[in-house]
């Protein structure tokens, strides 16, 4: 002790110490403010994530840590938005403005008055303005480029196919949108395409326009239904060509089309989807290609619900039950309705209750049988509004309360000594208003006397103390706060025994031979995983020390690979690198006596099934959680 404060206090190692513990203060401060989900406080909310696939983040002007954005989380002026790769998202601004943000993308928004300027960094982003939009009153800025949105329509594309990585090309759909770069200001219209290259800006009609589906559209889809394509070309361009890929390269083209209409379906899985359209100038006869679009397909359908059991009535006694509903998120749905009522026609006491979370608790339900049901909708436009299948739940008073239904360990099942050492798990499930519970262990099934007893309030024990080899059983008493009890649980077995030890071994343990006998290894010995190996014997009547040889045999010949002597009828090898695949001999011989010594020998296989009998379809991919092909 006194050196420690020696070392603390007096020596020039107290710095060493200060600097440390500097060190572990700022990094906790930095773990609590980078872990913590952002606060918007005060901040100027001016629209809201409406949908949002894998990573869509946000960092604020005043910070400098990223957070993840999910659906219904509300955007504020000054937010730096990014997608990560894979990702999309869709926007809506206050009043109807739509930014549809596709895969690796960044932008700034500054809503100062009413002026909404938004500074792109790169990737690409579509711009959908509706009657309520600020309409003539939003700027994009790009580098040197400046783009007044007006009352279009349009999508912006940063390096799309370009060496130079400030190459910027803008498609307008809709309206007219004009651009300044560099003090020149130009007008780009419905259909065309400006080119903007540093300082020089390049603006055409487009050849091969893109009606439908849009640029980074989320298509919701029933099941079989097909993808609708809509597409018309200049004249003069013919051999129109509609190219279907699964990557933003098209190396991964799924479907070609040659089609000389406009209008074409075809049958998509759910997914992202890349498409675009090729056609032949007929005067100079090169091919011009599209703009490359990206959608995603969603199947909209009703959510699934898993909770509560409609098999498992929820019981109580004095106080009613909360009861927890439960279902599957929906990727479209920013709300749900979850309805309640007496009859599953939904006329009779219905009640609703409205959440963004895929959960809802109820506290006060009266007994009796109750249906429901939960609708699930969208602010996405033309997302239809969608109602899950009724399913029930039985609420039933009863006068006293059931006994705890024991789960693990049931029905004889073997429990090895060695296991106690980390802790043996016993768990049982109860009535919800029972918060304290009795846990006993038994040699006798009527309990007449109790080995281990102890009260917990968790549903389940950790058993911790060593149990002799042979049959045991344990129950468990719950009890509610007002110190009702409820009945035993029944009782339930389970051995405690040696897993290693054989049918031969338990069989000659007490056969009163007198003979040394070799129980195991013997056979086929598969040593996948295992740290060690155990050979046991029979040991004979007068000997107190054996020798323990171990030979392999390998091409017709038995060489000697391990040696050694015990005074017990049991030895662990752990040194397994004398092991091999392939068949070996151990030898045991008493030690000790003064005639007739006993000596046996006993063969054995070892084997390494995993390793030999591994498929590719044995493989399970645990991380990613997604996959995308």
């Amino acid at each position: 002790m006194n050196r420690l404060k020696y070392f603390l206090f007096h020596s020039d190692s107290r710095w060493v110490v200060l600097l440390i513990a500097i060190a572990l203060f700022f990094l906790m401060l930095f773990y609590v403010d980078y872990s913590r989900e952002a606060d918007i406080g005060t901040r100027k909310v001016i629209g809201k994530i409406v949908y949002k696939n894998n990573t869509v983040q946000r960092k604020f002007a005043d910070e400098v840590v990223w957070s993840n954005l999910r659906s219904n989380s509300p955007l504020t002026n000054m937010d730096l938005i990014r997608s990560e790769n894979l990702s999309d998202a869709i926007i809506y601004l206050n009043g109807d403005t739509k930014i549809k943000i596709d895969e690796n993308s960044m932008f700034f928004l500054d809503l100062s008055g009413d002026q909404l300027k938004l500074e792109f960094s790169g990737g690409s982003i579509q711009i959908e303005q509706g009657s309520e939009s600020l309409s003539g009153k939003m700027t994009i800025k790009s580098g040197d480029a400046v783009i007044n949105v007006g009352d279009a329509d349009l999508k912006i594309v940063s390096n799309e196919g370009q060496g130079n990585k400030g190459a910027l090309n803008l498609y307008v759909q809709k309206g007219q949108a004009s651009l300044n770069v560099d003090g020149q200001s130009q007008s780009i219209g419905k259909n065309q395409k400006a080119a903007i290259d540093g300082k020089e800006v390049a603006v055409k009609d487009v050849e091969v326009r893109l009606v439908s589906p849009a640029a980074q559209e989320l298509v919701t889809t029933a099941q079989n239904e097909k993808m609708k394509f809509n597409f018309n070309t200049a004249a003069g361009y013919t051999d129109s060509r509609l190219e279907i890929a699964r990557d933003r390269n098209f190396n991964r083209i799924v479907r070609t089309l040659s089609s000389s209409e406009a209008r074409v379906g075809v049958a998509l899985s759910p997914g992202t989807w890349y498409w675009r359209v090729k056609a032949r100038d007929q005067k100079t006869g090169q091919i011009v290609t599209s703009e490359l679009r990206r959608f995603r397909m969603v199947e909209n359908k009703p959510v699934q619900t898993y909770s509560p059991d409609p098999n498992q009535p929820i019981r109580f006694v004095d106080n009613k039950p909360t009861v927890g509903f439960a279902w599957a998120p929906s990727p479209l749905a920013n709300s749900y309705t979850l309805e309640l009522a007496k009859d599953s026609s939904f006329k009779s006491g219905v009640r609703r209750f409205q959440t963004q979370s895929s959960s809802y608790s109820v506290s006060d339900l009266p007994p009796g049988d109750w249906y429901w049901r939960v609708r699930s909708k969208s602010e996405i436009a033309g997302v239809a509004e969608q109602v899950s299948p009724v399913k029930r739940v039985r609420i039933e008073k009863r006068d006293a309360y059931d006994a705890p239904v024991v789960e693990r360990p049931v029905k004889q099942l073997t429990v090895d000594p060695a296991a106690f050492e980390k802790g043996v798990l016993f768990v049982w499930q109860s009535m919800a208003e029972i918060n304290r519970f009795t846990f006993q262990v038994s040699k006798d099934p009527s309990f007449s006397k109790t080995q281990y007893q102890t009260v917990t309030e968790a549903n389940f024990v950790q058993l911790r103390q060593q149990l002799a080899e042979g049959s045991w059983y344990w129950r468990v008493q719950g009890q509610a706060a007002s110190g009702k009890t409820s009945r035993w649980s029944e009782a339930a077995s389970f051995i405690v025994q040696d897993k290693s030890k054989t049918a031969k071994e338990k069989e000659s343990e007490d056969d009163g031979s007198g003979q040394l006998v070799l129980l195991v290894p013997q056979g086929v010995v598969d040593m996948s995983g295992q740290n060690r190996l155990i050979f046991r014997w029979r040991p004979d009547a007068r000997s107190k020390a054996w020798r323990i040889s171990l030979f392999q045999v390998k091409d017709g010949r038995t060489r000697l690979v391990h040696r050694s002597q015990t005074t017990k009828p049991v030895y662990v090898l752990t040194d397994l690198s004398v092991l091999d695949v392939g068949p070996f001999i151990w030898q045991i011989d008493s030690l000790g006596q003064a005639s007739a010594p006993q000596s046996a020998r006993q063969g054995f296989r070892v084997t390494l099934k995993e390793a030999g009998s591994i498929r590719p379809d044995d493989i399970e991919f645990l991380s990613p959680e997604k996959m995308y092909r």
